[in-house]
């Protein structure tokens, strides 16, 4: 009776430390989803200037980004194609938004920017940024603009997995961009997470299309 006894309670120790796992691992993973969301949310709209120019996130993955602008008069220069500075705004918020993988602030430390063709008002441009380089404390990313034909690519975000030298002749500017990390003991997200950042920057993208 005693032994029937002590092996109930053991398994009712068991099951009260396998439930309070779960309920501590539910309320983590709660938490860490708050968090990614924040850190996204802030991305997506404090993002000011990028957000005022008209620059819309497409989709962030682990260590890549697309980025896109629909051009209009307002981005233009006297001769008529769209500003220089409005190309390298493009490059630097596909740039940063590579940066999420990070989990934590970083700082732009240089750009450069090599433009090969003019762009027009009406041109949809697509700024597809890739982690080249992730060292302990600086992140160097890859960024290329292409002039995207809205008929052959309905939905942009596509363009993260289309190989570069499929996208040649749309190719308008290169850039490349170097991150400073400022703490280089955090770890980085986990590719597993990014894709649940993805999946809420398309629900957000979605919500504020409507």
């Amino acid at each position: 009776m005693k032994e029937k006894q002590h092996s109930e309670n053991l398994n009712n120790t068991k099951s009260y430390r396998q439930e309070s796992k779960e309920k501590a691992k539910e309320k983590s993973d709660q938490e860490f989803h708050a968090l990614l969301s924040k850190m996204i949310v802030s991305r997506l709209e404090r993002n000011y200037f990028a957000n005022n120019i008209g620059a819309k996130m497409e989709t962030i993955k682990y260590q890549k980004a697309i980025v896109s602008l629909l051009v209009s008069e307002q981005h233009l220069n006297p001769n008529g194609t769209v500003h220089g500075g409005v190309l390298m705004t493009l490059a630097d918020t596909a740039a940063g938004s590579c940066m999420l993988y990070i989990g934590q602030p970083t700082a732009t430390i240089d750009l450069s920017y090599r433009f090969l063709k003019p762009v027009f008002s009406g041109d949809l441009i697509a700024a597809k940024a890739r982690v080249i380089q992730s060292g302990k404390s600086f992140i160097v990313v890859d960024v290329n603009l292409y002039v995207i034909d809205q008929s052959e690519y309905s939905n942009i975000a596509n363009l993260i997995d289309v190989p570069t030298e499929n996208l040649d002749q749309k190719l308008i500017g290169t850039a490349t961009a170097s991150f400073f990390r400022r703490d280089r003991y955090l770890p980085e997200l986990p590719p597993e997470i990014l894709d649940l950042a993805d999946q809420f920057v398309q629900e957000y993208i979605a919500k504020k299309s409507k």
